[in-house]
């Protein structure tokens, strides 16, 4: 193995370089040593090397491979085809739980000391630094998650943690959206929305707000609490400046989606209008404003015959959600 490196690092040292700027370059192959050393942007990193990830620093880094390093659970290691084997981070208890590692990994290794250790993240969790941190191991969102489950008397603070690692952080949240576990860390949260009490839906809409899209959420709207509604209408408006204080959850959702339905793309506007139909016959206080009704009406009209399905969809919706439902009988009657 020393020859095939020694072999590689000779090669490197004739190989071309990468400049970051014109007092920055360095080689485009990794040149190791027995030292650990940064992977710069671009480097190739030769094979047979001990890489790792710096859990302080986020970068990765490279040496000579040690006889004694074939025991290193943080480990990362390149195989001969330059592809990268990524072992799964084994975490290790510590004995005091005083530091942003020391409370992770007693949550990643089944540790019983989980409040101090989540006091501790809950803490440093909405700085930018251990916010990325936390999303950089992909396994410890799913890990909360399960935490969450099987001990609900936690649910709030663990929600809390992951909301704020999220929140205007937008390494943490590409660092959540690229792990292979977002889809089904996002899909779980949704799944418990329905049942949970007003609080709980809040910190959940915190943690799936940056992880999904508006309309996705907009179809779990008739299910949330009063708060959780207020919620979700900041994000949806992401401008609580422009809210008319004076208007119930309701009334400010039913008037943004009024404005949003005649513009949303094609691929959204199914959820978007069956959001603002649904708020509408569940609270038949609500009203549509004339603006709303007269794009609706234009649009009834340019559905005819084009799009007899949407065509009808569109005329009920105007008539008995957002009009007179007399006046649904006068208007097939005129079509026939």
């Amino acid at each position: 193995m020393r020859t095939s490196v020694l072999f590689t690092l000779a090669a490197a040292l004739a190989a071309e370089t990468i400049c970051a700027s014109d007092h920055d370059c360095y080689p485009k192959v990794f040149v190791p040593t027995n030292d650990w050393q940064e992977i710069r942007p671009g480097q190739d990193i030769p094979p047979g090397l001990h890489v790792r990830l710096n859990v302080d620093t986020l970068k990765r880094e490279a040496k000579l491979m040690a006889d004694d390093d074939s025991g290193d659970v943080n480990a990362v290691y390149v195989n001969p085809d330059h592809q990268e084997q990524v072992a799964i981070y084994k975490p290790q208890l510590h004995e005091n739980i005083d530091s942003w590692q020391a409370a992770v990994d007693e949550i990643l290794g089944g540790g019983t000391r989980l409040e101090p250790a989540l006091d501790i993240v809950a803490d440093l969790s909405h700085d930018l630094e251990h916010g990325a941190k936390l999303t950089h191991n992909p396994e410890i969102f799913p890990r909360l998650l399960v935490l969450a489950k099987e001990h609900p008397d936690l649910q709030d603070s663990i929600y809390r943690i992951m909301a704020s690692s999220l929140r205007n952080n937008p390494d943490a949240v590409q660092q959540a959206l690229d792990s292979p576990h977002n889809d089904a860390t996002v899909s779980e949260l949704l799944r418990q929305l329905p049942s949970s009490d007003d609080t709980l839906q809040k910190r959940i809409l915190g943690v799936v707000s940056p992880l999904t899209t508006p309309s996705q959420l907009m179809e779990y709207y008739p299910y949330l609490g009063p708060e959780a509604r207020s919620r979700l209408f900041n994000i949806l408006e992401d401008d609580s400046a422009k809210r008319d204080q004076g208007q119930a959850p309701d009334e400010q959702v039913s008037v943004y989606l009024q404005k949003r339905v005649p513009l949303v793309p094609k691929d959204k506007f199914d959820n978007y209008l069956d959001a603002l139909i649904d708020l509408h016959k569940n609270n038949e206080d609500l009203n549509a404003n004339d603006e709303f009704l007269t794009w609706l009406a234009d649009e009834v009209e340019k559905t005819k015959g084009a799009s007899p399905e949407m065509h009808k969809r569109l005329l009920d919706a105007r008539h008995n959600v957002f009009g007179n439902p007399m006046a649904m009988r006068k208007a097939l009657a005129d079509e026939l």
